[in-house]
């Protein structure tokens, strides 16, 4: 009988993101020219960004993905390891959370 492996986390994290940049290039039809993207900032007007820019929080997911994969192999810690691999689910999700809050309020889906 063969095992069945479950895929890492962070392969996951990679694929989510990856969907994620995918599903806002599908959806640039459906979106204003401007999106909120920049809320923290205090004028409304500062906080508008070109729609494609929608992408950049689940770039900076990869890219954190990356890193703390890159990190886990050079760290000899377990417990190290298991809070960059929490750290990189947890940015996953808040990217995506935050992608798909403004996708809902501002989008035509």
């Amino acid at each position: 009988m063969k095992k069945f492996h479950l895929p890492q986390p962070t392969t996951i994290c990679i694929l989510l993101n990856i969907l994620v940049v995918v599903f806002v290039i599908i959806i640039q039809n459906n979106l204003p020219p401007v999106v909120p993207l920049y809320y923290g900032r205090p004028e409304a007007a500062d906080q508008l960004a070109p729609k494609i820019l929608l992408i950049l929080p689940a770039v900076f997911a990869i890219v954190v993905v990356i890193l703390n994969m890159s990190l886990a192999k050079i760290v000899r810690d377990s417990f190290l390891k298991q809070v960059l691999i929490a750290l990189t689910v947890v940015v996953t999700l808040l990217s995506t959370i935050t992608i798909v809050k403004i996708v809902f309020l501002v989008g035509n889906l």
